[in-house]
């Protein structure tokens, strides 16, 4: 068993479902540090943790997912990480399991979306 080949197709969206909050935090990292004389956006970052923390419960019509909280946010993964492991394709986020990264995916989505960040 352990000399057989990856399975392309779970590893593939394992990876997906793995670099798409990362990428969002990097974002959201590198928003809340542009010094920009128009708008402050130096908010974001913590605004954004703050939402994830106050997550409210998962609703029972979405069986799949569990509730998993992130009491102290997910923003130091991308503020841990220099410019060069940024740029990586894959890699580690916080010692989270694969399987958190679903329940990080979703909450990340409506966190965004529910505070308005691009307005602060």
């Amino acid at each position: 068993m352990y000399n057989s080949p990856p399975d392309l197709l779970h590893c593939f969206c394992e990876e997906m479902i793995k670099s798409v909050p990362l990428s969002t935090l990097y974002i959201i990292d590198a928003i809340s540090k542009y010094d920009g004389k128009d708008h402050n956006f130096s908010q974001n970052a913590g605004l954004f943790d703050m939402s994830l923390r106050q997550f409210p419960v998962i609703p029972d019509n979405i069986p799949h997912l569990r509730l998993c909280k992130f009491n102290k946010g997910l923003i130091k993964i991308a503020q841990s990480k220099t410019t060069k492991e940024k740029s990586y394709a894959t890699g580690s986020g916080g010692k989270f399991g694969s399987s958190i990264y679903l329940d990080a995916l979703f909450q990340s989505r409506l966190a965004v979306s529910t505070l308005n960040l691009y307005h602060i």
